[in-house]
């Protein structure tokens, strides 16, 4: 699929925010766990609004459950006939899952998923179809025939275990009268474009992230970009970490919240700071090890000086990080670290004689060294 079509593709589930669709209460229909009338779920919205990425969570939850799910991706239909793309994807779960079937692409797909669904043992499966509309009328009528209505109601005998859900625009309805009646319509809202970008949704996506993971170190170290090399992030922190995003998260958050910043990077340091501590509060030592990093990060290799710097400097600003004429004419040294802080962007200069600070680094330094009413 191109990306000026569906633009979600090139998101990865760090970008994506949780809406009025719950991926839990998915996962929980899916294993039967929740009231449910239908075994097929349709998420519909326009191009863009993030379905593609709501599928790929929703699969990773499930897997990380045990369950067995079968993902349809039709996307690459324009370059492969219809059915190349479902023989491709079903061949790739067969050697993911070690199930052995006669695979013969010279008879209906129909037949080629039923062998494959007859030899799975379990006796619960989940079927997601991403890019429904991707295709032609006529091979999404060949797609309810020859996959929905056999994954439902025919292939092994074991359809009530059996549940299905489709990404698709809303104008691309199902036409199977049987599919119709089955289906349950769960429109997808987009968001917000501000709210997306506050600090504490940020946060929440970081948090989602890891909880459709594993919880391996890797996973882990990687939505966190983990970056102290000589303290990598262990097996058992990495463990507390994502036990943390499902039990904790909204109090991670909450707790959190009253230290964010305007800067991501400052933000993501916090936050790798408070799961470390997921039951305490953040304070001077976190605050300063985050402006550390910061100050490493913008090129500043003396963190120490440029931090004991910056403290006073603070203390001398008003509330809105902002301070006239700094007096370092006097002190070679003083001077020469503001213009260093002025080149890695840390203070910024405003003609005539103003002076400003990064508001996440002064908001950093302000707890350090409160700014006076």
């Amino acid at each position: 699929m191109s990306s000026d079509i569906e633009g979600v593709r090139n998101e990865s589930p760090v970008d994506y925010i949780e809406r009025n669709l719950s991926i839990e209460e998915f996962v929980k229909w899916a294993r039967g766990s929740s009231p449910r009338s239908t075994r097929l779920r349709s998420v519909v919205g326009p191009p863009g609004i993030g379905k593609s990425t709501f599928l790929k969570l929703l699969q990773d939850r499930l897997q990380l459950d045990g369950e067995r799910v079968l993902m349809f991706d039709l996307a690459p239909s324009k370059e492969k006939s219809l059915v190349g793309v479902l023989h491709d994807d079903l061949d790739k779960h067969a050697r993911e899952w070690k199930v052995f079937f006669a695979s013969d692409r010279s008879v209906l797909f129909a037949s080629a998923l039923d062998a494959f669904l007859r030899s799975v043992s379990e006796t619960r499966l989940i079927l997601l179809v991403d890019s429904f509309e991707e295709v032609s009328e006529a091979e999404r009528e060949a797609m309810e025939a020859q996959v929905l209505i056999p994954f439902l109601f025919q292939a092994g005998g074991r359809g009530d275990e059996r549940y299905a859900v489709i990404a698709r625009r809303d104008e691309f309805a199902l036409s199977d009268a049987l599919l119709r009646w089955e289906d349950e319509i769960y429109t997808l809202e987009g968001l917000d474009a501000a709210k997306a970008n506050e600090p504490a949704e940020q946060i929440q996506r970081r948090l989602q992230a890891i909880a459709a993971t594993s919880g391996s170190p890797d996973d882990v170290a990687s939505i966190l970009e983990w970056e102290e090399e000589a303290s990598p992030l262990k097996d058992k922190e990495a463990g507390r970490i994502f036990k943390c995003t499902g039990s904790s998260a909204e109090a991670i958050v909450e707790r959190l919240a009253p230290h964010l910043t305007p800067n991501p990077y400052i933000n993501l340091a916090l936050l790798r700071r408070q799961l470390l501590r997921p039951d305490g509060e953040l304070g001077a030592e976190d605050y300063r090890a985050v402006l550390d990093a910061y100050l490493r990060r913008a090129g500043l290799p003396e963190t120490t000086t440029y931090g004991n710097t910056l403290i006073p400097l603070s203390g001398r600003m008003d509330k809105d990080g902002k301070i006239s004429q700094p007096e370092y004419r006097s002190n070679a040294g003083q001077a020469a670290e503001l213009e260093a802080l002025m080149s890695a962007g840390i203070i910024a200069y405003s003609y005539p004689h103003d002076y400003h600070m990064e508001p996440g680094v002064f908001q950093l330094v302000q707890r350090l060294s409160p700014v006076p009413a």
